[in-house]
């Protein structure tokens, strides 16, 4: 009897320090990512595997399976925006501007494909379609308030208009580098988009905020270079 209580107990310190083990590797491993620049969380290879993802998502959507992703973490600073488009014009795009761990990309991916395959402000985009559509992914660091609508680098920092009811409107710091907006063509774009007019910008009453951006396009899955 003493024998058995004494591998018990020897059986409970071992799964203690396994548990604790396993915290402090998860704790360090949130340090070293949390410790990382914006720019090398987000690196090309990352990138790269977030677009494989994006492929993936829309293969299953159309054989009708359904992704749900709800943000549990409003205190992470991380947002997504996934884009289509083709040479002319934009075919869907859904963002979820913050609220995302990076451990949980693959599924905000996966949610954002699904929703701008089905943007209700284009029609449905086929399967067909989809092999020719170019994929823009933008990556969101933290939202601050920008000193007036003209604080911002335009290919640099996406914006958000907030209008006095609380209604927001994003624009993509992607769409400066297509367009090569200088600043007030990118608030004019901006509040267009709002249904403010071009020059809706420049009310008083707006308020702006601007994220430093990772943009990352890639070429349709049938390019040839």
């Amino acid at each position: 009897m003493k024998k058995m209580n004494c591998c018990i107990k020897i059986s409970a310190i071992a799964a203690i320090m396994i548990f604790s083990a396993f915290l402090l590797f998860t704790f360090l491993a949130q340090k070293k990512t949390k410790s990382l620049s914006f720019e090398a969380q987000f690196n090309k290879e990352k990138l790269n595997e977030y677009v494989k993802i994006v492929r993936n998502s829309a293969a299953k959507s159309f054989t009708g399976e359904k992704f749900i992703f709800e943000k549990t973490d409003r205190t992470q600073n991380f947002g997504i925006a996934i884009r289509f488009r083709n040479k002319t014009t934009d075919r869907g795009c859904l963002a979820l501007y913050t609220g995302i761990p990076v451990e949980n990309f693959k599924e905000a991916i996966q949610f954002c494909t699904q929703e701008a395959l089905n943007d209700p402000r284009y029609p449905k985009i086929t399967e067909q379609e989809f092999e020719n559509l170019i994929i823009n992914i933008s990556i969101f660091e933290k939202w601050n308030s920008a000193l007036s609508a003209l604080d911002f680098t335009p290919g640099s920092d996406s914006l958000i208009l907030e209008e006095a009811n609380g209604n927001r409107t994003l624009l993509q710091a992607s769409l400066a580098i297509e367009h090569s907006y200088s600043k007030e063509e990118f608030l004019q774009r901006l509040s267009l988009k709002a249904g403010l007019g071009a020059d809706g910008w420049k009310n008083n009453s707006l308020k702006f905020y601007k994220a430093k951006t990772i943009s990352y396009t890639a070429e349709p899955a049938g390019f040839k270079h």
